[in-house]
């Protein structure tokens, strides 16, 4: 199988505060690149879907804003009555430094 990612994905578990500036309850952000994401949400969304969603890292006060678009959606394997839902950023930002410093 080709490896598709053009980032390197860090693994996170953090709350999604919004998401298309609605306050979001279940749904969290559980990895992270310089161009995508990846969240666990009870919405169903489709590929293409423009999304802004926002979360707060564990070292800083600031809540951090990111949009770009749904690639894919897939059931949660362990939770039915959730989605995994892999997103593209609009422009690429370098998280992975600040992260991993």
């Amino acid at each position: 199988m080709e490896e598709r990612r053009r980032a390197k994905r860090i693994s996170v578990f953090l709350e999604v505060k919004e998401i298309n500036h609605k306050p979001m309850g279940d749904t969290n952000l559980l990895n992270i690149s310089d161009t995508g994401a990846k969240i666990e949400t009870p919405k169903k969304y489709a590929s293409g879907d423009p999304i802004e969603f926002s979360f707060i890292l564990p070292d800083m006060a600031k809540e951090i804003h990111r949009d770009g678009r749904v690639i894919w959606v897939l059931p949660h394997p362990s939770k039915p009555e959730q989605f995994l839902v892999g997103l593209e950023f609009s422009t690429t930002w370098e998280l992975g430094k600040r992260v991993t410093e």
